[in-house]
């Protein structure tokens, strides 16, 4: 029963990781990023912007769980 539950995580962990691998090749358009109190602008693909939205999500995510196993 074990060997099933393992099995049907690697088939879904490969499923997301080829979703991500077709999104980050035919999302190829560039995004302008404003700093809303500085002047400065940066153009970026949206694919990085995703990637950095999904990583500081998952950061955030982690320090709440730290936190909440510290107190």
């Amino acid at each position: 029963m074990r060997f099933i539950g393992r099995f049907f995580w690697v088939i879904i962990s490969l499923a997301i990781t080829a979703a991500a691998m077709i999104f980050a090749t035919s999302n190829n358009h560039m995004a302008t990023v404003r700093f809303w109190p500085l002047t400065g602008q940066i153009e970026v693909a949206t694919w990085i912007l995703t990637l950095g939205a999904v990583c500081a999500g998952a950061i955030v995510g982690g320090g709440f769980v730290w936190l909440s196993l510290v107190v």
